[in-house]
């Protein structure tokens, strides 16, 4: 019984850190280590983004196995400090595994309302569509296209839509969007823009994290999430070029 306790509750704490951005190395190295902080023998993980493999032995038991399967993710930065915190609790204090359960489960997702992540897209396209050389007028309609490209995103996701099909779609809207306000007469360089709207869809984040992988050894994990970022890099350039086509840009 405490054997399943305790692979439950690195699994769910590799599971949380996986989704919320984590490195590979990161993900095992604290699975290994909390299992260790109580009592393991035995502790081997095997992870990749999709999925993770753990081996555990308590003293005078025989080692059991479990495999979680990963299937989506939910990027949160601040999770994944809340988490990093509490396996070091875990490891400095080594709290009785229920009471550690019972805390983990506190740990819940990054809470932020709606309209504030709609605010701070706004602020980012508008931006960087000043940055890449645009005026007031494309800065605030980057801006007002961004804040339909959060909730396009928000409705979408909620559909449980495939994450590459959402980025292809949400781009074509934005896309479809900025190149009818050129066609209006409201602004005179679309491309500044679509480089603002780009910049919340851009992988960069999984990109970097891919090369992070690769660098620590964990080769597999860095390709499939390189490979990942590049079809989700197409997804995006697709879904904006024909967007632009109908109006005649791009083509």
């Amino acid at each position: 019984m405490v054997t399943e306790q305790l692979m439950d509750l690195a699994l769910n704490m590799g599971e949380k850190m996986l989704r919320s951005g984590a490195e590979i190395y990161r993900v095992e190295d604290t699975m290994r280590r909390v299992c260790r902080a109580y009592s393991a023998e035995r502790a081997e993980v095997f992870s990749i983004t999709s999925c993770i493999i753990l081996t555990v032995q308590l003293p005078d038991e025989a080692a059991k196995t479990q495999i979680r399967r990963i299937d989506g993710y939910d990027t949160d930065l601040t999770r994944l400090e809340k988490l990093n915190e509490f396996s070091r609790y875990i490891c400095e204090e080594i709290p009785p595994l229920d009471e550690a359960i019972t805390m983990f489960s506190g740990i819940e997702p990054t809470s932020d309302r709606p309209c504030v992540r709609a605010v701070l897209y706004a602020f980012v396209s508008a931006s960087f569509s000043v940055f890449f050389g645009g005026g007031v007028r494309e800065a605030l309609i980057s801006a007002g296209i961004a804040v339909c490209l959060f909730y396009l995103e928000y409705f979408f996701s909620r559909m449980r839509l495939n994450r590459f099909f959402l980025v292809f779609l949400t781009s074509a809207i934005c896309g479809f969007l900025a190149a009818a306000s050129a066609r209006f007469g409201l602004v005179h360089r679309v491309d500044r823009i679509i480089i603002g709207n780009i910049m919340p869809l851009v992988p960069g984040l999984a990109f970097t994290t891919s090369i992070r992988d690769m660098v620590n050894g964990d080769i597999i994990s860095g390709l499939l999430r390189l490979v990942e970022s590049l079809f989700l890099a197409v997804a995006l350039a697709a879904g904006f070029a024909i967007a632009l086509l109908p109006f005649g840009i791009g083509g």
